[in-house]
């Protein structure tokens, strides 16, 4: 599970990117969309952001995805179902992530 999301602050969050077999993706080429949906069922997202490129630091490949303080106020507090998907160089989509986040009250 990630960390809970704070309701009316900015959120970042990364993603470290792998081939199917373990290995390290290039940080070019990388595109995709992570979403967040009020459940795993639902038909479409709440929030959907672009993944335009990706970065390599201490030798991996992370997709970082931020979320603004307009985009976070407006969530109740509740459970969510977040997913990214991404592609490398043009290739078919894959799902690299889904889960759930919580989006905490905070001061």
């Amino acid at each position: 599970m990630t960390k809970p999301i704070d309701r009316g602050y900015a959120y970042d969050m990364e993603f470290e990117l792998q081939a199917a077999d373990g290995s390290v993706l290039p940080a070019t080429g990388v595109s995709g969309i992570w979403r967040l949906a009020a459940s795993a069922g639902s038909a479409q997202a709440l929030i959907t952001k672009p993944i335009s490129s990706a970065i390599s630091e201490g030798g991996k490949t992370l997709a970082r995805v931020s979320l603004s303080t307009s985009e976070t106020e407006g969530l109740t507090l509740d459970q969510y179902y977040h997913q990214l998907s991404i592609s490398v160089s043009g290739g078919e989509p894959r799902m690299y992530f889904a889960g759930f986040v919580r989006v905490a009250a905070r001061l």
